[in-house]
């Protein structure tokens, strides 16, 4: 089935929103697809009539769906990419989702009084939810081609899809973080918020069209290109540090963090020991800062050594601890 993305995207006066239209060549069928002006969906058209429309709050997360003006469902987040509890439209609890071994996707779901475990693969796409007390109890199968597209039972009993993304089966969209991806079309539906800032020529291309091996939770960088970024910064990050080094060392981590910010990737630790700091000085974890245990030598004459546990003057002379 080949399907296209039109060209018609307008602003619509009254209320600054975007629209989008996606036709399936050979049926005619058509999709229509309304944006906020920060990107976010807010409904689908579907072609049999029905209109599926999301709740968006204030951090861009997607809170709720309603389905021809009835709310059906509603998520609790823990921060800005992970729901924690699905909720029906009139707030009863549903699920808990536990997580554990990925950051995407939860290890255990809480439904109904019974545990059950989440079995994904590489990607933290989930294959099999099972109930841990009953294997021949399994709500949900999935599997995908490379790009995302599924096909299974219960893809709606957890709202977690490819790559761990949040999966609508009437829109058939794939919501990461900040963007909303099409399996069917291998894209994104919106630019990067970005822009070029992901290092892509392509700003609608999603993970360099490496869909295998990476993933973007967030719609803004993938996890790959920021690992590879934080693994450059340990070739700025010597073993042995001078105050030079030091600075670039932190420089590249700094940024490095920014890039991942979303991404729950924490950036290496700088291999090799602490800088060397002059006399008088002690390592914070950030900066050369004041001894405390020195503060009452007078003149800060006296410096410990802290490879040794003695004291050295400062003509690096080590002698047995002296003063204070």
């Amino acid at each position: 089935m080949i399907k296209e993305e039109t060209a018609r995207a307008q602003p619509k006066a009254s209320t600054c929103e975007w629209r989008q239209q996606r036709t399936n060549r050979d049926t005619g069928e058509a999709w229509l697809f309304q944006y906020d002006p920060l990107g976010n969906l807010l409904t689908v058209g579907l072609p049999n009539g029905d209109l599926v429309e999301y709740l968006v709050d204030g951090m861009g997360r997607r809170v709720g769906k309603k389905k021809n003006g009835v709310l059906l469902k509603q998520w609790i987040y823990r921060d800005a990419l992970k729901p924690v509890a699905e909720l029906d439209g009139a707030g009863a609890l549903v699920s808990e989702f536990v997580y554990g071994a990925k950051s995407n996707v939860p290890d255990y779901v809480r439904r109904g009084g019974n545990t059950y475990r989440v079995i994904s693969d590489h990607l933290g796409s989930p294959r099999y939810v099972v109930n841990v007390a009953n294997s021949a109890d399994v709500p949900f199968t999935a599997t995908y081609t490379s790009f995302g597209e599924v096909t299974g039972t219960g893809l709606d009993w957890v709202p977690f899809g490819f790559a761990g993304g949040t999966y609508d089966t009437d829109s058939e969209l794939v919501r990461f973080g900040a963007r909303d991806y099409s399996p069917q079309l291998g894209r994104w539906c919106t630019k990067d918020p970005i822009r070029f800032a992901a290092a892509r020529a392509n700003i609608y291309s999603y993970v360099g069209n490496d869909p295998v091996n990476r993933r973007d939770d967030s719609g803004l960088k993938d996890i790959v290109k920021c690992a590879a970024t934080t693994f450059i910064c340990r070739l700025t990050c010597p073993v042995s540090y001078t105050p030079q080094t030091f600075t670039a060392c932190m420089v590249c981590l700094a940024t490095a963090t920014w890039a991942c910010k979303d991404m729950d990737l924490d950036p290496p630790e700088p291999d090799g020991p602490d800088p060397t700091c002059p006399p008088g000085k002690v390592f914070d974890g950030l900066q050369c800062v004041d001894d405390p245990e020195l503060l009452d030598c007078p003149s800060h004459q006296c410096c410990r050594n802290q490879n040794t546990g003695k004291a050295y003057d400062c003509g690096n002379m080590c002698s047995d601890p002296a003063g204070p």
